[in-house]
């Protein structure tokens, strides 16, 4: 893995004539891709409304295995970007999309294509007496400086999220082998400070790491807290459904023993039913077959007619009065 020393960096950063539209759009690239860690692709996808300049930040898209993130803007890359943006700079319009667009024509204000980047960086280079740099060089070189830098201390998941990779692979670069490289930039000379190229954006989002890191370990005893309780709950759970069946079989139990004594009671009615008669109560408490009503007429008339005279009318009963007949 190729990499820059600070004072290697600096003169490929510095290389392009800022004073014509092209190099100053090439020295913006150049810093975004060492002092930030940008991409090509990252590179092209950067929209005029991406930049907050009041905020010393840029919105970065992301792309094939890069993470979208919000990185802060180095002091030197801000005021180019401010002069960039000013309409006597920019040879497009003043409204254009891109903010590092194409500016040969017949494609000017067109997207940029990601592939000259890395052109473009090995150009300069050449150009500053450094063989071999390409836009993956810039962006390890960055990497490489982040990783190593003691001062700042960034964690491996800051580290991460600047370039928008994972953490292994971000851990990779501080065991970085070429121990001469880090020294040289430890030395004394122009070199960019990860605070200084962060600027206030960096700031809050190491501030905003740490709270997120303290949200974190209060979520994870609050899941802890929850888990307990979810225990506790399915405890008591088990416990009233172990009551509730106790219960449902002492139910069943008495169902069943209030139905065999209806169908004993029903055996006996209907025996009563089939022996032809029905239960009374006499005055000693005994049971006597009840008589009809009918069949108790009957028996009355039958003693009517033994008592009657040769008339055939009945003793006792009056005697009929013959019409023209006197008492």
């Amino acid at each position: 893995m190729r990499v820059l020393t600070a004072e290697e960096l600096r003169r490929v950063i510095e290389w392009p004539d800022r004073d014509t539209p092209t190099g100053c759009r090439n020295a913006i690239a150049l810093m975004l891709m060492g002092w930030a860690g940008l991409t090509p692709q990252e590179l092209s996808a950067i929209e005029v409304e991406h930049v907050d300049l009041q905020a010393g930040s840029v919105q970065v898209s992301g792309g094939e295995r890069v993470s979208a993130r919000t990185l802060g803007l180095h002091a030197e890359c801000q005021q180019l970007i401010r002069g960039w943006l000013s309409v006597d700079a920019r040879p497009e319009r003043p409204d254009a999309r891109w903010l590092l667009p194409a500016i040969a024509r017949p494609h000017r204000g067109n997207q940029q294509d990601p592939s000259y980047w890395s052109r473009m960086a090995a150009r300069e280079a050449e150009a500053a007496g450094l063989d071999d740099v390409t836009a993956t060089v810039l962006r390890h070189t960055f990497a490489v400086i982040a990783a190593n830098d003691a001062e700042a201390g960034w964690s491996d998941r800051q580290l991460a999220y600047m370039l928008g990779c994972s953490i292994d692979h971000a851990r990779s670069f501080r065991a970085f082998d070429a121990e001469g490289v880090v020294v040289r930039m430890q030395q004394p000379g122009p070199q960019p400070r990860l605070e200084d190229a962060g600027g206030p954006e960096i700031r809050r989002i190491r501030e905003r790491t740490a709270a997120l890191e303290e949200q974190f370990e209060q979520m994870r005893e609050q899941v802890e807290r929850l888990q307990g309780q979810r225990e506790e709950m399915q405890e008591h759970v088990e416990r009233l459904t172990a009551d509730v069946n106790v219960r449902l079989a002492n139910a069943h139990e008495r169902m069943d023993a209030i139905a065999e004594a209806q169908g004993e009671l029903h055996e006996e009615n209907f025996r009563v039913l089939a022996a032809g008669g029905q239960r009374t109560a006499n005055g000693d408490g005994g049971l006597t077959p009840s008589v009809p009503l009918s069949t108790r007429g009957a028996g009355l008339r039958e003693e009517g007619e033994g008592t009657a005279d040769g008339g055939g009318r009945q003793a006792g009963s009056l005697p009929r009065v013959e019409e023209g007949e006197s008492e």
